[in-house]
């Protein structure tokens, strides 16, 4: 398959531990996904890849080094429910796709929490990206929402449903004049914030889904 340019792959059910993909010499390759995966090492892929995705996953094996810092030319990484994702990881991944990421997910992830995510903001290794969704993720309160506003001035898309943040943020984000958000995906906050928003211009989305449909239905 050398001319293959996207993959997607899903693990069976119910889940046993499989052979990851050794692929990294399909150069053409520019997407990738392993789904519902129960994978015994982390894949071997191409380091060109452009859009990268693990959702609902486990990889049993330690990581030996950090796994995601090979790749350099991702402009989307979607990790929801992933079952190995670290925070050192996201810093690799994040310092060698700096200026080039724009979509970038962490969703539902056991191991990465508000306080991973705002030292790596205030680096500015989250200002290239347009699209972010931390929907689910530990400890993301409005506390974030200054960070957020102060290093990620290409923003657009946002997703913090299933967080602790209130109707504060969305209106700290409706007041802001860098970044000017478009859309806000949250679970039920005060009316009159989002009322605020809308007026302002902001689409909001109210997110009433359970987690995994939430997930599945994303993409």
């Amino acid at each position: 398959m050398p001319n293959l340019e996207e993959l997607y792959l899903e693990g069976s059910f119910p889940p046993r531990p499989i052979r990851p993909v050794s692929i990294a010499n399909h150069r053409n390759l520019k997407s990738f996904t392993y789904a519902s995966a129960f994978l015994n090492s982390f894949p071997d892929l191409p380091r060109t890849l452009e859009h990268l995705r693990f959702e609902s996953s486990i990889i049993i094996a330690t990581p030996q080094g950090n796994p995601l810092s090979r790749f350099t030319r991702l402009r989307s990484a979607t990790f929801a429910e992933f079952m190995f994702l670290r925070a050192e990881m996201l810093e690799g991944l994040l310092s060698n796709t700096k200026g080039i990421l724009t979509r970038f997910t962490v969703r539902w992830c056991s191991e990465i929490e508000q306080n991973h995510l705002e030292p790596l903001m205030r680096k500015g290794l989250f200002k290239s990206i347009t699209h972010l969704d931390i929907a689910g993720t530990v400890g993301v309160t409005d506390a974030i929402t200054p960070t957020i506003i102060k290093t990620m001035p290409n923003l657009k898309v946002l997703d913090i449903s299933r967080t602790k943040v209130t109707g504060l943020t969305i209106k700290q984000f409706a007041d802001a004049q860098i970044p000017k958000l478009e859309k806000i995906i949250v679970h039920p906050v005060s009316i009159d914030a989002v009322e605020y928003a809308i007026r302002l211009g902001i689409q909001i989305v109210r997110s009433y889904t359970p987690p995994a449909a939430e997930t599945r239905n994303q993409y």
